[in-house]
C-alpha cells in the first residue's frame, strides 16, 4: 500500500489538484469506492475510471428504499438480494471467461447484468422508490466497470475497496467516540499517524522518531523484588 495524501476537512478537487502535480496518478489509474460524487467528479477524468464498491451498492440500495419510506424491512431485504443476485454471478463469471479466454460470452453477461440492474431500478420505481430507482439507474455501469476492464483491456481490478475498509475502521476505533472533539488540525495529526503506520511500517518508525525523539530518550535501569507479607490487603 502506498500512502498518497492525507487531508482534512478540504474538497476533493484540491486533493486531486495534487495528485496530479506530483504525477502520484497513473492517466489509466482506476478508482474503486463509495457514490460519493464529489469524489468521483474530481478524481476520475479522461482515461480513468470508476468501479463503484459492491459493498456500498448493497448498502446504499439499502439505505436510500429506508429512505424513500414506501416498502417494509423483508420487500426491501428482496431487493437487496436481487442486487447480489446480479452481480455476484458476474463476479464469478469475470474469473471464469478470462482464464478460458470465451470474452464473447462475458460481454454478453456484462449486458445481461446491466439489463436486470435497469430492470431492478424499473421495479422499484414502481413501489414509490423513486430515489432508488434513480440511484440504481445512474450507477448501473459503475457498478461492472471491473467485468468491462477484464474484456476491452484484460485489467483485473477489485470489485470492493475492502483494504481501506479496514483501514477506516482502525481509524474509527481511534476517533469515533462520544467524549473526543477534534479540530481539523488534531484530527490531520492522528491521521498521518495512523495511516504512516498502516502504509510503512519503516516510514512509521523513522516518523516516530522524530517527533518523539527517542534518539535523545535515556532508560532507567532498575529491579524490583516481591516479599510475603502477613496480613490482609
Amino acid at each position: 500500500m502506498v500512502l498518497l495524501d492525507i487531508k482534512v476537512n478540504e474538497p476533493w478537487k484540491q486533493t486531486s489538484e495534487h495528485l496530479d502535480k506530483n504525477r502520484s496518478i497513473g492517466d489509466n489509474a482506476v478508482f474503486i469506492g463509495d457514490a460519493d460524487k464529489e469524489m468521483r467528479n474530481a478524481l476520475v477524468s479522461g482515461n480513468r475510471e470508476f468501479q463503484l464498491d459492491f459493498i456500498h451498492i448493497f448498502r446504499d440500495v439499502g439505505i436510500k428504499l429506508w429512505m424513500d419510506g414506501k416498502l417494509g424491512l423483508n420487500d426491501r431485504k428482496i431487493i437487496v438480494k436481487r442486487m447480489e443476485s446480479i452481480l455476484y454471478p458476474l463476479k464469478n463469471s469475470v474469473r471464469k471467461h478470462i482464464e478460458n479466454g470465451d470474452t464473447e460470452s462475458l460481454k454478453a453477461k456484462i449486458n445481461y447484468a446491466i439489463d436486470k440492474l435497469k430492470t431492478v431500478a424499473k421495479d422499484v420505481a414502481k413501489s414509490g422508490c423513486i430515489a432508488t430507482a434513480a440511484f440504481i439507474r445512474d450507477y448501473s455501469n459503475l457498478m461492472v466497470t471491473f467485468a468491462r476492464l477484464a474484456v476491452e483491456k484484460g485489467r483485473s481490478i477489485p470489485w470492493n475497496s475492502n483494504t481501506i475498509e479496514r483501514l477506516m475502521g482502525e481509524i474509527s476505533k481511534r476517533t469515533k467516540h462520544k467524549w473526543m472533539r477534534w479540530t481539523t488540525r488534531g484530527l490531520g495529526a492522528i491521521l498521518n499517524i495512523i495511516l504512516t503506520r498502516y502504509a510503512s511500517e519503516q516510514d512509521y518508525e523513522i516518523f516516530k522518531a522524530k517527533i518523539m525523539r527517542s534518539a535523545n530518550l535515556t532508560y532507567i535501569k532498575c529491579e524490583t523484588i516481591i516479599m510475603s507479607v502477613g496480613g490482609e490487603f
